[in-house]
Order: C-alpha cells, then sequence, then structure tokens
C-alpha cells in the first residue's frame, strides 16, 4: 500500500509543480518589443493555471509572432516568467552577382526590406522568390546564398549571393509520333519556341511548366479541328541538358484515325422547341472532316437561339457515337432541361491595373441572369482575348441560396505596352524601317494609343491612333486618328504627295459574321516637287487642296481564320464621300468578294474578285492622287502603276476612275514545310480605265489585261519573305512590266 502511495505522489510530482496559479507576469530580455505587446501574445494570464500543456502553448503563440528567435517560459510561486530574444532587425539588404536581373527587380519581388525583423523563414522564402525569377527568365541553373552579417544593437546585413549560371532557355522542341503534320507544323501551333536571338522581345522561348500544359491542350485542338477525334498527347517531357544549358522539349503524340462526320440531326426532349428551324445554325455537315471547334459553335448558335425564344434552362448535349468501320462520327444534339441556377453576382479578383469595369463587360452573364455554362466559357474566352491577362479563371462558387451561384473571375496582369521594330524590302518601296510603339490596356481602361512611324525609300509617315473599344458604354470601337505621310511618286507619275490630317472612326457588329464602320477624316493635300518635264496633266494639279470625307464599310466575314485563312470568303463594300466641306468633291466605291478553299491538307484554292469606281461630283475633276493605281501586289507581272491611262510622251501613269481586277491562285506544300516554306500558282487578269478628260498624248483604253506566275514565300525568323515571278500574258505597248516582285517585312 505504502509502495503504491508513493508511486503515486512521484507520477504526480511534476505535474502538481507546475499547475500553480499565475499571480503576476515578468518579462525580461525584451530590447525592442513593449511588454504589453508580448503579453498579448501569450495565453497564459494572471489567475491561470501554468500547467505544461498551457505553458507550451504560449511559447508557440510567441514564437508564432515572428518577433523572437528564443523563448523561455518558468513559473516560480505564482510568477511567471518569460524570458525572450528578439529576432534582429535588418540594417541593409544587398545583392551580389546579378547582372541579368537588375537589383531594383528583385527588390521589388522580395518582402524583406530595411528595418524589417529578420527570420530564417522569411529568408527562405525570399529566396523562393528569387529562384522563381530566374527561372522565369531561363535561368534553371541559379543559385542563391543568404548571407548574414551581424551589427551592434542586434542588426544584421541580409546579402544575398547570386550565381547565374548560364541561360537555359528552350534549345530544342521535338515531336514524336507524327505522321499527319510536320513537326513544324506543330511547333507553329503551340506557345512554346526554340531559343533564337530574334525572340529578344518574348519570354515563350523559356521553359515554363504551365506553358507546356497550354502547349498539349493547343496541340490537341488542332488536331481536334482536322479531324483527330482520338487524339492524345501520351507524353510532354521537358529535359534539363546535363551542362545545365537548356531544355529539350519532347511531345510524344498518338494522332488516331482520321474521322468525318456522319449522322448529325438535333434532338428535343421539351415540348414547344422547332428542331427543323435549328438545323440551319449547324456549322456541319456529313462528309465534313470532323471539327470540334465547329462543333462547340454549333452549340453556341443553338444555345443563342434558345435564349432568345426564352428557353434559357434548355441545355445542348452533343451525344458522340464512333463508327470505327468507315471512320465517321454521328452527332446527336440533345436538347434537355438543365438545373435552373441563376447568378447572383460576379466577383472580380486578381485586377490591380485593369478596371473591373473593362472586364465586366467582356462577360455574357449579368446579375440575375439564368447560369448558362456555354456563355461561361464564352464569357472567359472573352476576357482571355483581351490579351490584357497571363492567366484568366472563371468558376462558379455556392451563393445564399441552392439556386444561386456566384461567378467568380480570377486574373493575374501582364505587360500591354508593345514596342515593334521593323524592317524590309518591297520592289516599289525599296528598303523599309518601321517603328511602333502602343499600349493595349492604357491606364487600364481597355483602351488603345499607338503611335506608328514608317521610312522607306519612297514613303515616310507617322500615325497617332486613340481606340475606345467601348465606346459611351457600348460595344461600338471608336478611333481617332492623326497622321502625317509623304509618298515619293516620281518614279511612275512625277510628283511628291504630302497628306496631314485627322479623323475618327465607328466600328461595331450587326450580327455575328457583319460588321460595320464608320468614319470621317480631314486632310491637307499637296502635290509638289513636279519637274518641268513631267505631264502637263500633273504639272497642272501641282499645289495644295483640302478633303472632307465621309466613309462606310460594311465586311461579311465567313473565313476560317483572319491570319492564314483556307476555307471560307470575305466580301466588303467600301464607299468614300469627299464633299462634306473641303475643296475636293468626288464618291469613290470598292466592292471585294475572296472566297477560300481547302482541296487538301495544305493545297490552298485562293479565288479574288474587286471592282472599284470614282468620279467627280459636280463635274469636278478628279485629281491624281484620288484615282486608282494598280501593279506590282495588285497586278504582277505590272509595275506599279504599270497599267492604265498614261501620258505616252513621258511615261506618267495618270491613274484611273474605273478599275476591275481578279486573281486565281494556288498555294501548295514543295517539301519544305518544316522550314516554312510553300509554294504557289496564280493568275492576275483585270483593267484600269475611264480617266475623265482625253487629251494629247494620253492612251487610256479598257481592254483587260492578264498575267501569270509562280512564287515562293518563307516564313523566315526575319518575318516572312515572298518572291513572285510572273509574266504578262496580254498587255499593251505602253504598259510597264516586272519580272520579279520581293516583299519583305517584319516587326518583331
Amino acid at each position: 500500500m505504502r509502495f503504491w502511495l508513493v508511486a503515486l505522489i512521484v507520477l504526480c510530482a511534476p505535474a502538481l509543480a507546475f499547475a500553480g496559479t499565475i499571480n503576476s507576469i515578468e518579462i525580461k530580455g525584451n530590447q525592442r518589443t513593449d511588454p504589453n505587446t508580448i503579453r498579448t501574445y501569450l495565453t497564459l494570464h494572471e489567475g491561470d493555471d501554468a500547467t505544461p500543456a498551457a505553458l507550451d502553448k504560449s511559447v508557440h503563440a510567441l514564437f508564432h509572432s515572428g518577433l523572437f528567435r528564443d523563448v523561455d517560459l518558468s513559473e516560480d510561486l505564482g510568477v511567471l516568467t518569460v524570458t525572450v530574444k528578439e529576432n534582429p532587425i535588418i540594417n541593409r539588404i544587398a545583392f551580389e552577382g546579378n547582372s541579368e536581373l537588375s537589383t531594383d527587380k528583385i527588390k521589388d519581388e522580395i518582402r524583406l526590406s530595411p528595418r524589417s525583423i529578420f527570420t530564417t523563414a522569411k529568408v527562405q522564402d525570399d529566396m523562393d522568390r528569387i529562384y522563381q525569377l530566374y527561372r522565369s527568365k531561363g535561368y534553371f541553373a541559379a543559385k542563391v546564398q543568404p548571407q548574414i552579417i551581424e551589427r551592434d544593437q542586434n542588426r544584421v546585413d541580409l546579402i544575398f549571393k547570386i550565381t547565374e549560371g548560364q541561360d537555359s532557355g528552350i534549345r530544342r522542341i521535338d515531336v514524336i509520333g507524327n505522321k499527319a503534320f510536320s513537326a513544324g507544323e506543330l511547333r507553329e501551333q503551340i506557345f512554346s519556341v526554340e531559343q533564337a536571338w530574334w525572340n529578344f522581345l518574348t519570354n515563350n522561348d523559356v521553359y515554363d511548366p504551365d506553358r507546356l500544359n497550354a502547349d498539349q491542350e493547343k496541340l490537341k485542338r488542332y488536331y481536334n479541328q482536322h479531324g483527330y477525334a482520338d487524339f492524345k498527347v501520351q507524353n510532354a517531357i521537358a529535359e534539363f541538358a546535363p551542362d545545365q544549358s537548356g531544355f529539350y522539349l519532347t511531345f510524344t503524340v498518338s494522332e488516331g484515325p482520321r474521322y468525318k462526320f456522319g449522322k448529325i440531326d438535333i434532338e428535343s426532349q421539351k415540348d414547344g422547341v422547332d428542331t427543323k428551324a435549328l438545323q440551319e445554325l449547324i456549322k456541319t455537315g456529313p462528309g465534313d472532316w470532323y471539327n470540334s471547334d465547329k462543333i462547340e459553335d454549333t452549340i453556341n448558335a443553338i444555345t443563342d437561339n434558345l435564349n432568345r425564344k426564352n428557353f434559357a434552362f434548355l441545355m445542348v448535349d452533343p451525344q458522340v457515337k464512333r463508327n470505327e468501320a468507315d471512320h465517321t462520327i454521328d452527332i446527336k444534339y440533345v436538347l434537355k432541361d438543365g438545373p435552373r441556377i441563376y447568378v447572383e453576382r460576379i466577383d472580380i479578383k486578381g485586377n490591380v491595373r485593369t478596371q473591373d469595369r473593362v472586364i465586366r463587360r467582356e462577360m455574357t452573364l449579368a446579375e440575375g441572369d439564368p447560369l448558362n455554362p456555354t456563355k461561361l466559357k464564352q464569357s472567359e474566352q472573352n476576357i482571355k482575348n483581351l490579351n490584357y491577362f497571363k492567366k484568366v479563371d472563371v468558376k462558379t462558387v455556392d451563393g445564399n441560396a441552392p439556386d444561386r451561384k456566384i461567378i467568380e473571375v480570377k486574373v493575374e496582369e501582364q505587360s500591354t505596352g508593345d514596342l515593334t521594330l521593323g524592317g524590309g524590302y518591297s520592289t516599289e518601296d525599296g528598303m523599309l524601317v518601321n517603328v511602333g510603339i502602343k499600349e493595349r490596356n492604357l491606364l487600364g481602361r481597355g483602351q488603345t494609343l499607338s503611335l506608328q512611324t514608317e521610312l522607306s525609300q519612297r514613303r515616310s509617315s507617322a500615325d497617332l491612333s486613340f481606340t475606345e473599344p467601348y465606346f459611351m458604354e457600348r460595344p461600338v470601337s471608336a478611333t481617332v486618328d492623326v497622321f502625317d505621310t509623304r509618298t515619293d511618286n516620281t518614279d511612275y507619275s512625277s510628283y511628291v504627295e504630302q497628306r496631314v490630317g485627322a479623323g475618327f472612326r465607328f466600328g461595331y457588329h450587326l450580327s455575328e459574321y457583319l460588321t460595320q464602320e464608320l468614319g470621317y477624316r480631314y486632310t491637307y493635300d499637296r502635290i509638289a516637287d513636279v519637274p518641268d518635264d513631267a505631264s502637263i496633266y500633273i504639272q497642272q494639279q501641282e499645289g495644295h487642296r483640302t478633303i472632307s470625307m465621309l466613309s462606310h464599310t460594311l465586311a461579311y466575314d465567313r473565313r476560317d481564320s483572319k491570319v492564314e485563312p483556307t476555307q471560307g470568303y470575305i466580301t466588303s463594300l467600301a464607299t468614300d464621300f469627299a464633299g462634306v466641306g473641303g475643296s475636293t468633291k468626288y464618291v469613290r466605291n470598292v466592292l471585294n468578294l475572296t472566297h477560300y478553299w481547302s482541296l487538301s491538307d495544305d493545297w490552298t484554292f485562293e479565288l479574288l474578285g474587286e471592282v472599284g469606281d470614282v468620279y467627280g461630283l459636280k463635274g469636278q475633276d478628279l485629281n491624281i492622287n484620288d484615282r486608282f493605281f494598280l501593279g506590282a501586289d495588285t497586278f504582277r507581272g505590272f509595275k506599279y502603276g504599270g497599267i492604265g491611262p498614261r501620258d505616252v510622251s513621258t511615261s506618267d501613269s495618270l491613274g484611273g476612275n474605273e478599275y476591275w481586277r481578279s486573281t486565281a491562285e494556288l498555294g501548295f506544300p514543295i517539301g519544305l514545310q518544316d522550314e516554312g516554306i510553300k509554294a504557289f500558282l496564280f493568275s492576275d487578269a483585270g483593267a484600269l480605265s475611264k480617266l475623265g478628260f482625253s487629251g494629247l498624248n494620253v492612251r487610256s483604253d479598257s481592254d483587260p489585261r492578264m498575267s501569270a506566275g509562280f512564287g515562293i514565300s518563307w516564313k523566315s525568323p526575319f518575318g516572312p519573305i515572298r518572291i513572285d515571278i510572273a509574266q504578262p500574258i496580254i498587255k499593251k505597248d505602253y504598259d510597264e512590266t516586272e519580272l520579279l516582285h520581293v516583299g519583305f517585312g517584319a516587326k518583331f
């Protein structure tokens, strides 16, 4: 019995010793920190029992404050003694070894600063931030070592010693398993690019894990657009070279068979829906190559149509059936009821510079609207299309009721300023240089301000423009231009033209594919430097005049791409009316239709037709620089101004009042797709006539001209280069021809 009593006293003694009631608290060791501040972090107070658990909790609370590097708590006869050793204060922060990143750039990224409290956790956090900065620049071999120098009064100097190492950008991008498309074609589809000196204004040649994931999605989308519904990226590997010189990206793909569309139908599970009327909204037909984008376009078109007819909660479910035997895919668009959920509110986060309204106006949903997944996805794409943000994430979270959702829009901003430098050569302009400065999100308002300048052997110009994409908070773009252009036309018409002026224009969509633009421009125009041996019809026009002009353009665009179209068409009608004041009065019209056909992989046929006319009002003769000129780019085989009315005594081209032209062109591969080289066969035809007056030595007729030839284009590292060799087939003896036409330009 005595044994158990003694054992019980021994076991309970420690607990009894630390379980005394605290009568007072004494603070020791603090130099900077006020005792009352320390007391606020303590979880023990007068009257509490100083149990081991309670003491540990207070110790953890004091350490968690980040103010102290050592803490000791002890209780004796009701007195709790708190002994602390404070973390030092940072006296200064320095960086050594950094050359690729400026000291200011690194300082902006880290969180520690002079007079802040030093902790090893904060130093480690800032080291990680510096590492991330270097990795974003392609320096994955960089090393960062902190050095601490102790000073008096519990202060330290913090020095980050940096060994940058070699630039470790993307050395090579390989694709394995591809058969339908060359590796060069696939490299053009992804964001990542191989490192080269001409990519000095982009960081896409630097390895980024997030970009690698986006590259896989880009490849999948490209294949899905061209019939490969089973395509997969089996592996995407980024290997760091053993010598730490860079990364090697390898995409291993599985293409699968190529599919065509089979049966396509619409079925509704809800009464009152006219599925026959919806058939015309289907963007594909049986026998077309499978295209996932066309399916998405069809879903969007049907959904928009249903929303306009007050079927807000109907969902479009595309049911896909693969027919392996004949490699076709049947699509049935099933219309069925979706959940009745409404938008409670829209929260926008992450935008520091960009105003909320700039993002909010890209949303196709508003508070109180039925939540439509298609519109939600379209809203996210609209925000991405602004190109103001590095990352865009749109998602829904639960609202205050089961049938309410909150849309969260999270963005990460990026630089929106562009500096473009360009150079090139063309047959008619000679060597040229252009420089441009553009801000696409001025003051975070979504506005664009740009200054573009060009200098060539024939032409010099400067154009300052400002664009408000949502004029008066409506989806109408408004642009104001101020320009100054000087063009030397002495080679073909013996005069120099200078135009200085300003104007504005409004552009907006009338429907999904139809756009309209209205504008006004006031110009001071001067014809000068006309030599004595120039055509008398040009000498008579030397001097200045003013042009006050209204313009109107309608365009209907059904092309699959605005950059490199392969199918579809675009037609436009542009009208200029000069005569709202000013000294010049005329009307000018140009109608254009261009159609593209994709004959097979990399084989594209283009057919262009264009007509134009211009005539003076109130019997006024047209000035030479208001007339049309054909040649060079617009009519290969002839010099610029090489056909049409001409003063044969001086060889000066006088321009024409009416013209038509057409082009038939076949683009095809020649086995050098990886190098971005493509060949063309073409034929141009047209005529330029009706000068508006007749005179001595003036030759003018409406007879057609024709030429044919071949060309080669190269997407070179310096920009697109095109060389055309054309031979006139039908011409007049006074026309001026050229065999070779070269166009080369770049913006980087």
